[in-house]
């Protein structure tokens, strides 16, 4: 039981390395480049990394896919590998088409951009969006040990891709200052990743063994059916989040960067907590496999507890120390332009995020079908929204329109998703007390005094918000939703 626990903690521990490698391009290139690129050209910058995050898309949930049964049938590990890159190598093709295109219709599809950077941009479309269609190949790759629940090896592989990738970018910005030869050394360093994904498999004993003319229609079938639910939520997600930085070029192109950065801090955190949570999918599929439905729920109570405070930590921290980090990291005048757009944001993903473990758990037990309604509402509410109000508001309707869509969600999901999984033992009631009430209620306190500092600043109010951080703290551990002592004592009821 132990041991169970202490392997899911490393492997969390893991998967945080493996987001936060992410999170090093998302922080660190962005203040580079800010300062090495001129603002339209930043801005034009922005909107290459988005359209290669849509041909990343094409994933189509396959990596998550492969990860389940092989976690699940470890004795049929290379018939799924083989079929799940076999159809990620189809999707790798469809995204260089796609590339191609994207690139040869960017003045049509985004007029708002500047015509001399029309150029400069489709070199680094087809550059950034080739690279991203090959890293799907070495998704599959990275599946394999996430289902064997080697989390460490995917989690040093991107940590070195990622430092290749700022050193190449970075160099190529302070040389040149031009946004096509930034995006052919960006390219160039996830080209590297891909090398060192293969060089990973290679080292494994034994290694997956690649059989093209024994590919599996069973298992072709399986992963097929399973994925198809989760190609509906990349779809959504495309809707919530994807969409958003091209409405903003469309809208309000001069406040594209300053939405892009944003953005970027959001895409780190909320990538850090999927990594994190990407290891419950391993868990619940072995849980499930042995028809453990009420440890699935129990599970369920003991991340979204402590996802919830976490969140709420963030969401408060973020909310008092935004300005003075936004100054310091992108300068003091995109900060301006960007501070709101930042709360809302950080408001609606956090709103969203209260029940990224229970999408989780439900890959897992392979219940994700009674999501794909809730997340394609979602998506399409998220869309609606951002482009009425950023017709109306702006760059900062944009970010209200995902808030409009995370509050929809999070009730559609307790409303029309809670009544229809069955294998998460957990009734919907005492999700909502364990996970939302309590952190909520105990959170009280440092609200009331982020709330004090940021209406009315100064010493007094500086104190205050300390007292209520020391409150809120008290209170969490009083009642033992500590991060590290309540997570504790319900894994060990879930854990063999």
């Amino acid at each position: 039981m132990a041991d169970g626990a202490s392997r899911i903690r490393r492997n969390i521990l893991a998967n945080i390395v493996r987001g936060a490698s992410a999170g090093l391009l998302a922080v660190i290139l962005p203040a580079v480049l800010v300062r090495e690129l001129p603002r339209e050209a930043y801005s034009a910058w922005a909107l290459v990394l988005q359209i290669a995050a849509y041909i990343a898309m094409l994933d189509l949930g396959l990596q998550v896919g492969i990860g389940r049964f092989v976690a699940r049938e470890p004795a049929r590990r290379d018939e799924f590998f083989n079929v799940g890159l076999a159809l990620l190598g189809v999707c790798a093709a469809v995204g260089m088409v796609a590339a191609g295109l994207l690139a040869f219709l960017l003045p049509h599809l985004f007029p708002s951009v500047p015509a001399p950077l029309v150029a400069p941009a489709r070199v680094a479309i087809l550059a950034v969006g080739a690279s991203s269609a090959l890293s799907l190949l070495g998704s599959a790759v990275a599946a394999v040990f996430i289902g064997m629940e080697r989390f460490e090896v995917p989690a040093a592989v991107l940590c070195v891709g990622r430092v290749i990738q700022i050193g190449a970018a970075w160099w190529a910005a302070a040389e040149t200052h031009q946004v096509a030869t930034v995006a052919l050394a960006y390219a160039a360093g996830s080209v590297a990743t891909q090398a060192m994904y293969v060089l990973a498999a290679l080292k494994l004993n034994p290694r997956p063994a690649i059989r093209w003319r024994q590919l599996s229609r069973e298992a072709l079938a399986t992963l097929a059916k399973y994925c198809g639910n989760l190609s509906v939520w990349n779809f959504s997600m495309l809707l919530v989040a994807g969409l958003d930085t091209a409405v903003v070029a469309e809208v309000d192109f001069r406040s594209l960067a300053a939405y892009s950065v944003c953005a970027n801090l959001i895409t780190v955190f909320v990538g850090l907590v999927g990594t994190a949570l990407s290891v419950y999918v391993s868990r619940a599929s072995a849980l499930e496999g042995q028809g453990r439905y009420r440890e699935i729920g129990n599970l369920l109570l003991a991340v979204s507890s402590t996802c919830t405070i976490l969140l709420l930590a963030v969401a408060l921290c973020g909310a008092a120390l935004g300005a003075s980090f936004l100054r310091l990291w992108v300068g003091p005048s995109l900060a301006v332009q960007a501070l709101p757009i930042l709360w809302v944001l950080i408001g609606a993903n956090g709103l969203r995020l209260v029940v990224a473990p229970y999408a989780a758990l439900l890959m897992g037990t392979g219940e994700q079908r009674w999501a794909t309604r809730t997340a394609l509402a979602e998506g399409t509410c998220n869309l609606a929204a951002s482009i009425f109000l950023g017709l109306s508001l702006g760059a900062i309707g944009v970010a209200y329109g995902t808030l409009v869509g995370s509050f929809v969600g999070l009730v559609l999901v307790l409303v029309f998703t809670f009544p229809r999984a069955k294998r998460i033992q957990c009734g919907r009631g005492e999700f909502m007390t364990t996970a939302i009430v309590y952190p909520l209620l105990a959170f009280l306190p440092m609200a009331a005094g982020v709330g004090s500092y940021l209406a009315n600043g100064g010493i007094a109010s500086s104190l205050l918000m300390a007292v209520g951080i020391a409150v809120t703290a008290l209170v969490l551990i009083r009642n033992q939703l500590g991060l590290f002592g309540f997570i504790s004592r319900r894994l060990g009821e879930t854990t063999p």
